[in-house]
């Protein structure tokens, strides 16, 4: 007498809540990281090396994507990539550089520009605002996000070289 196996395979379930978008997403394995929480007055510039020569300056494996972003918490900034028109990102929005081109972040025109790589080792924020400047200054929270496995996964193709985004505002996407 044949008897019916205990184990079996659940068939698809529109109620089901599963997400290709998450599940490929989660194939990269992002991790996150703050690199600096700082104020700029102006005028001020820090030069952002690309993605790959962040990748060697924090010494990860040749596997990991490097992704920066910043946010404004307060003022605004001019966002330069290579070879790119400047984009303003204003208090309240977030800047992703997927692409992982060099850029500028500045305000003004100052007479020298930070490379990041000075920041990272420790050397001192030379635009820090003062009392009276703090008013009209710039307040930036800068990170990266780390990304494994982009190469084998076709999503990552299809994020834009920068992503410009309201975190106030929905729907808030440029």
């Amino acid at each position: 007498m044949l008897e019916s196996t205990k184990n079996y395979a659940k068939t698809t379930d529109k109620s089901n809540k599963y997400d290709v978008f998450s599940d490929a997403m989660g194939s990269m394995k992002i991790s996150g990281s703050i690199l600096f929480n700082e104020e700029y007055a102006v005028p001020w510039a820090i030069s952002v090396p690309n993605s790959e020569r962040l990748r060697e300056l924090l010494q990860l494996k040749s596997g990991v994507r490097v992704i920066t972003f910043h946010f404004v918490q307060r003022g605004h900034m001019e966002l330069t990539l290579e070879s790119e028109k400047q984009v303003i990102v204003e208090a309240g929005e977030i800047a992703i550089c997927f692409g992982g081109a060099a850029h500028q972040i500045s305000l003004g025109s100052p007479a020298s520009v930070l490379p990041l790589e000075s920041l990272l080792g420790g050397g001192e924020n030379l635009f820090r605002p003062d009392e009276q400047q703090r008013v009209r200054s710039t307040s930036l929270i800068c990170g990266m996000f780390l990304m494994h496995n982009v190469e084998l996964n076709p999503l990552f193709a299809t994020f834009p070289p920068l992503l410009h985004a309201s975190t106030i505002h929905p729907g808030g996407f440029n």
